[in-house]
């Protein structure tokens, strides 16, 4: 449990990080109000894609814990 606790920690803490600041980081590198707020969607949309993609396919072949471990 506490092995898993640390690579689940390791793994989510970097992503949200990402998450939280990417506008941040967009807009440091100068770019207008419009242009950041469109750079922003595509990690966005390829993590919904994914996530679909990984629900449909593990409710087809009915096997969610290999899944989840491929999206963790």
């Amino acid at each position: 449990v506490w092995s898993y606790t640390l690579i689940y920690v390791c793994v989510t803490i970097p992503l949200y990080g990402l998450n939280i600041f990417l506008p941040k980081i967009i807009e440091d590198l100068s770019y207008k109000d419009t242009n950041r707020e469109l750079l922003v969607v595509p990690p966005y949309v390829v993590s919904f894609l994914t996530l679909l993609i990984f629900t449909w396919n593990s409710g087809r072949v009915n096997e969610r814990g290999n899944h989840l471990m491929i999206l963790i």
